[in-house]
């Protein structure tokens, strides 16, 4: 039997695998294949956002959400990986006593919309293969930038060579990426020290438990998981016509995450046809509530444009 969907909150420490993390819920509360939205490093903790049932056909649109972290760059160092995992060298360069205005000016250059080079040890593909296989086996090929949002970036406090950042930014930004970027740009180094999602979508880490203590009650329904997305409510034909593939009346933004609603739950998700309308492009809602016809009246012929 399937499990419902939903998702549960989870505060991943530091040390094992997203998908560790994941396998300790699976195995204490037997909810069959979990999903994630989000890949955490080992070394990274915080917020990991897991998929239960047909949310895992979501991943995408919980994927594209903002996040927020809280990250401590470390100035003066680099490392092949960008964090701790590989061996820190010093660069020998003094990091330069920047005042607050200058800090404000050195992070405003990366706020908005910029390219961002993702870390050479990262799942990112180069001709096929994950780059960070081609960066084990001594292949310097590192993967070409592209373009990342980050809405937001400030200092909240310095300690020596050690900032911590609050980092607001979309999805396929590389927070170890963005601490070598600045210390490329201050000409002194850098590498992540410490990095902690506090935010996803609307979902803070406050209300997210530790994998290992997650219990049945800590789930979360689809129905309440999408309240940050657009909703459309659907009427009987709208439900029917939709189910079987056949688009209706109404718009939504190309890239957005638009979901129609059933019966108060949601029923698919929506996607801009050519001719101006909306049709499914994925459906999540329960079979036993699809209409036997759009009229209830009785059979229609729906099916024959």
């Amino acid at each position: 039997m399937e499990c419902a969907p939903g998702i549960y909150l989870l505060d991943k420490p530091v040390g094992p695998t997203s998908r560790e993390a994941l396998d300790v819920v699976q195995r204490k509360l037997r909810t069959g294949s979990l999903g994630h939205a989000g890949t955490l490093d080992p070394l990274a903790s915080g917020l990991l956002v897991a998929l239960v049932g047909k949310a895992t056909r979501l991943q995408s649109a919980f994927m594209d959400a903002r996040k927020r972290y809280t990250a401590v760059v470390r100035f003066g160092e680099t490392s092949p990986t960008l964090d701790g995992e590989a061996p820190c060298v010093p660069t020998g360069v003094p990091v330069p006593d920047l005042n607050i205005v200058e800090r404000a000016a050195l992070l405003a250059r990366f706020k908005g919309e910029i390219l961002q080079a993702p870390p050479a040890h990262s799942a990112v593909k180069v001709d096929g293969k994950r780059s960070w296989q081609r960066a084990r086996a001594g292949q310097d090929r590192p993967p070409a930038p592209r373009p990342v949002t980050i809405f937001g970036i400030e200092v909240v406090a310095v300690d020596g060579p050690d900032w911590t950042l609050d980092v607001v930014c979309g999805a396929g930004t590389y927070i170890r990426s963005l601490a070598r970027d600045l210390g490329e740009a201050l000409g002194c180094g850098a590498r992540l020290f410490a990095l902690r999602r506090t935010e996803a979508s609307t979902f803070h880490v406050d209300r997210a438990v530790a994998p290992a203590e997650a219990v049945g009650d800590d789930f979360i329904p689809l129905s309440e998981a999408l309240g940050a997305f657009t909703r459309r409510d659907v009427d009987r034909r709208e439900a029917h016509r939709l189910r079987n593939g056949l688009p209706v009346d109404g718009t939504v933004e190309p890239e957005s995450n638009a979901f129609a609603w059933w019966k108060g739950r949601p029923w698919c998700r929506l996607h801009p046809t050519r001719d101006g309308r909306v049709r499914s492009d994925l459906f999540i809602g329960d079979e036993a509530d699809v209409p036997e016809s759009a009229d209830p009246g009785g059979p229609q012929n729906e099916l024959a444009e």
